[in-house]
């Protein structure tokens, strides 16, 4: 695929897909259109930005959620 090829291309791997809780869905489609949610990172990038966590392990985190949502 060529959406791969490109991630893989930019260093990027996605994740294995995970098993949704009971009574859940990890995405809905409704026509066109992919309605994902309940993706976050692992719980090591979790906390309060610039607080608890820096911004850069942030960021990554974000990358990280935003690729399981893929």
């Amino acid at each position: 695929m060529e959406i791969e090829n490109k991630l893989k291309a930019m260093g990027l791997e996605l994740p294995a897909a995970g098993t949704p809780p009971a009574g859940r869905a990890g995405a809905v489609r409704v026509g066109n259109i992919l309605f994902v949610g309940g993706h976050t990172a692992p719980q090591e990038f979790r906390g309060k930005l610039g607080a608890e966590i820096t911004v850069e392990r942030g960021y990554e985190g974000a990358k990280l959620a935003a690729l399981a949502c893929l």
